[in-house]
């Protein structure tokens, strides 16, 4: 059967893909940096071992920049949801956005 897709799995597909995306930035976000840790070092802090170094990296500083960037990311998200459909503006326009007061006031300044 070559027939067009259902939108149902077109639509469940769409958000799988994303959070999947989103699920391998955050593990390569967490295991790169100056500490070489591994995925083993990451299951090992993460159930309540690993040295002392090992868990101030991972729980401290790795991990919660990665959750507030996540979380960051959903906000930023909903924001432009939110804008859009209060603007009743299916794409984001100029006017909405306040690009061309910004840009009229950019060619004034250069122009003056």
């Amino acid at each position: 059967m070559n027939g067009p897709r259902p939108a149902r799995l077109r639509s469940a597909a769409v958000p799988a893909i994303a959070v999947g995306g989103l699920a391998i930035v955050a593990a390569l976000s967490v295991r790169i940096g100056d500490l070489p840790t591994s995925v083993g070092d990451i299951l090992r802090v993460l159930s309540g071992g690993g040295d002392e170094t090992q868990r101030y990296v991972l729980l401290a500083l790795r991990l919660p920049r990665v959750l507030i960037g996540a979380f960051a990311g959903a906000a930023f998200g909903v924001s432009g949801a939110l804008t859009q459909s209060i603007a009743r503006n299916p794409l984001a326009s100029p006017d909405v956005l306040g690009v061309t007061p910004g840009a009229a006031a950019g060619a004034v300044g250069v122009i003056v």
